[in-house]
């Protein structure tokens, strides 16, 4: 999710950026200790989070909850 915000357009690019920024696969989730994802498992978890309908509700649940991460607060209930 975060490689539009950070203008990766691609699985490679993506899978380059990962490979040599430990700090941005950190950011993402990633364990730091072990390689990067394959750019064919990129791949793959897209397809599935799109099969599912998640690529289009976790950026929208991000956006709903990020000015209350911004402010340290908790989003109303």
């Amino acid at each position: 999710m975060a490689a539009p915000l950070e203008g990766i357009s691609t699985f490679t690019g993506l899978y380059h950026r990962l490979d040599k920024d430990k700090r941005f696969r950190y950011q993402c989730g990633l364990d730091i200790s072990r390689p990067a994802p394959s750019i064919s498992t990129l791949s793959r978890v897209f397809a599935s989070l799109t099969k599912t309908g998640l690529a289009i509700k976790i950026p929208f649940s991000l956006s709903i909850i990020s000015p209350f991460l911004e402010k340290k607060c908790h989003p109303p209930l």
